[in-house]
């Protein structure tokens, strides 16, 4: 990120971009679009896609007629692709974005998988986006891993809008050149030097001028290129940083008679290209950006050049930071010992590796492009799921209970509010990935304890069903529950934590908490809250919980049906069958004609014939529908209610359901499903599985959720 070779090589040149959140999120849209039409893409096909998209317009002429305005000019001379430039020079920085290592070519770059992240979303930027912002952010390094190999500049190990925003709270408020002269002239992050630093504009303020403070890093005040670029680097930086809600701006017009003002006045009088009228906005800090610094300052910082043998010592700080430890007997295999890893970064026992405090590294952010394979080389030899994305916000200390039967034990993977395996899984595929509660209800504090909205819980029981303790409950109500031992936990660092939960649940045996009589209650409340008129569910809820519930059947299925998927398919089975669905939530319809007329568009998108209409209830319309099309083009549409899904998932406990299942419930039945048809299709089931499940009171359980 320094400005290397050039006129400010003591100062860290931030480009003046864009800075506006949504654009960069609707940017890496583009830059997606491109990289799967082309394999890859740069700052022409990007400038140019950004013209025809009119993203980037230029007064009087067509999206063509300014592409030829330019055409004979060099690149740096066309301005829709400068633009572009500096866009993917922040989101490279930020990790978003990165390049292949090819000497013969330096331009082609892709989206690293934090940058396709942002690809799913639309509309307003969501929260959700700016916390993955800040934590990007929050871990913005010096320009060196994904820029240009002769560009980089060593002599900066620092993060700078981190710094900036940790200047901030130090000095409570300040102008653009302090932030400046303090966070973006730091080459490191020791105590003495950001004290230093301190001093410096502490000293400023008493009786020196902003060209004294300015000389002090070798920069001169009469230069207008200069004292532009380092009013613009806080400038683009703050811009982030308020949207991010860690800043907030003082207009200083009107309080003439500050004390404040005073101070800026006559700190800018005689520095040259910086005006006395140059006083006029100011900075201060939040309680949001105060908690930034806070949850970031103490992280430990790891550069890949600093490392001896750092291709291979990187790779086993990843899988660390993804498995909580590396296997000492691992280490031969990319030709490694225990005695040389680092001693201020690992901690060695006869078995595992670990980690020595909380660290950020990570293979996009800190592993130079040109040696990303070596350390990935390396990274696979030591775990299988090391090109996985790493997990944000791990390295807490985390709070496991003893292995007392039934009991919560705050687990490393909390598998009852996410599903580990999908927890990379942005983009446009899959909504909601990871998400096992449908009202998002099952979160963990910053000790990694889990925590239960209980009152908005309407029971739908996914949780306890994931649950490999049983350790989820459900209360008279049918709102389920933790239950937590009574016998004092020990605190352990994440990086231990895998392990041990791993081990836990070797000696825990789970225990079903459904209770077989109470499924129709179950089943009843469930509907019945979903449908309350003040809280009917919409899609995300509606479509994350028909997902999740295939999942318990043991298929692979995604959300694919909100805007923009380029699906016609609401909830899709991938694997190890395809088979596609309308769903009309709560809040929508009931399973209508139009309904059907969907599921069959989706099913000839999909080319497979198994394909569902599913609703509360189902339209008499529906039924002659999908008998007309059944006759016509021979696709048979199951049209299924909510409620037999949930007593399927109710059921699952008890009786062996498989993908095979599901396959024959959607491929043997199509038209109305009802009580009738549910019958038959599941004690054939019974038969077919070889389940021992009393019939009578599976009859029974039938009768009483459908009353």
């Amino acid at each position: 990120m320094a400005y290397t070779g050039r006129k400010l090589n003591e100062y860290i040149w931030i480009p003046k971009s864009k800075t506006d959140l949504k654009e960069y999120r609707e940017f890496l849209k583009i830059c997606d679009f491109i990289e799967k039409k082309n394999g890859f893409f740069s700052d022409k096909t990007i400038g140019h896609e950004m013209v025809s998209l009119r993203a980037i317009v230029d007064r009087d002429n067509s999206a063509d007629s300014y592409i030829e305005k330019y055409k004979d000019k060099s690149i740096g001379d066309q301005s829709y692709v400068s633009n572009a430039r500096m866009l993917i020079r922040i989101l490279r920085w930020l990790g978003y974005i990165s390049k292949d290592y090819d000497p013969e070519v330096s331009g082609k770059f892709y989206l690293t998988p934090y940058g396709r992240k942002f690809v799913q979303y639309r509309g307003p930027i969501k929260k959700e986006e700016v916390d993955m912002f800040r934590v990007a952010f929050a871990r913005m390094r010096y320009f060196s891993q994904n820029d240009d190999i002769l560009y980089r500049n060593y002599d900066f190990k620092q993060r700078p809008f981190f710094n900036l925003i940790r200047f901030l709270k130090l000095l409570e408020f300040a102008s653009h050149y302090e932030l400046a002269l303090s966070a973006l002239v730091l080459k490191n992050e020791e105590e003495n030097e950001i004290k230093d630093k301190l001093n410096k504009i502490k000293e400023c303020r008493k009786d020196k001028s902003i060209r004294w403070l300015m000389r002090e890093y070798g920069l001169d005040c009469a230069n207008k290129s200069t004292v532009t670029g380092i009013y613009d680097g806080p400038k683009v930086l703050l811009s982030f940083a308020k949207q991010m809600g860690l800043a907030e701006e003082i207009d200083l017009h009107g309080h003439e008679n500050t004390e404040i003002y005073s101070m800026y006045k006559r700190m800018y009088k005689g520095s040259g290209q910086i005006s006395e009228k140059s006083a006029k906005k100011i900075t201060t800090i939040t309680e949001l950006g105060k908690k930034f610094v806070d949850n970031y300052e103490k992280n430990k910082l790891v550069w890949f050049d600093d490392l001896s043998s750092p291709t291979k010592q990187a790779a086993i700080i990843i899988t660390c930071l993804k498995n909580g430890f590396v296997k000492t007997d691992k280490l031969s295999l990319i030709g490694i010992t225990p005695t040389k890893l680092d001693g201020d970064i690992f901690i060695k026992t006869s078995e595992r590796i670990f980690l020595c405090g909380d660290i950020d590294f990570d293979l996009y952010r800190d592993v130079p492009y040109e040696k990303r394979e070596a350390v990935k080389t390396n990274g696979l030899l030591l775990g299988d799921n090391f090109l996985e994305e790493q997990i944000d916000a791990s390295q807490k200390q985390i709070f496991i209970k003893d292995a007392e039967k039934n009991t919560c034990k705050e687990c490393y993977y909390g598998k009852c509010a996410f599903y580990k395996d999908k927890i990379d899984s942005f983009g446009g595929s899959d909504r909601f990935a990871s998400r096992v509660c449908p009202n998002d209800l099952l979160k963990f504090n910053q000790q990694g304890v889990l925590q239960i909205e209980e009152e908005e819980c309407v029971g739908c029981g996914l949780c306890a069903l994931n649950c490999p303790f049983g350790a989820l409950f459900y209360n008279d109500r049918s709102k389920f529950h933790k239950k937590t031992s009574q016998k004092n936990g020990k605190m352990l660092d994440i990086n231990k934590k895998e392990a041990e939960s791993l081990e836990i649940e070797k000696q825990a045996e789970k225990t079903n908490t459904i209770d077989f009589d109470d499924i129709p209650k179950l089943v009843n409340e469930f509907i019945e809250r979903i449908n309350n008129p003040d809280k009917k569910w919409g899609k995300d809820k509606c479509y994350t919980y028909i997902r999740n519930a295939f999942r318990i059947f043991g298929v692979d299925a995604i959300y694919s049906g909100s805007g923009g998927m380029k699906t016609r398919s609401d909830v899709t089975i991938l694997v190890p069958f395809k088979a596609v669905s309308e769903i009309k939530s709560p809040a929508e319809a009931p399973i209508n004609l139009k309904a059907v007329r969907q599921a069959v568009d989706a099913a000839v998108q999909a080319e497979t014939n198994l394909t569902m209409a599913i609703g509360l209830t189902t339209h008499s319309g529906a039924i002659d529908q999908e008998k007309k099309y059944f006759k016509t083009i021979g696709i048979g549409v199951l049209l299924l209610e909510i409620k037999f899904i949930s007593l399927l998932v109710f059921l699952s406990p008890f009786i062996d359901f498989s993908p095979e299942s599901l396959k024959r419930l959607i491929q043997n039945n199509h038209g109305y499903f009802g009580k009738k048809e549910f019958k038959k299709y599941l004690f054939g089931e019974i038969d077919i599985l070889k389940s021992e499940i009393d019939r009578e009171r599976l009859e029974k359980i039938i009768e009483e959720t459908f009353i």
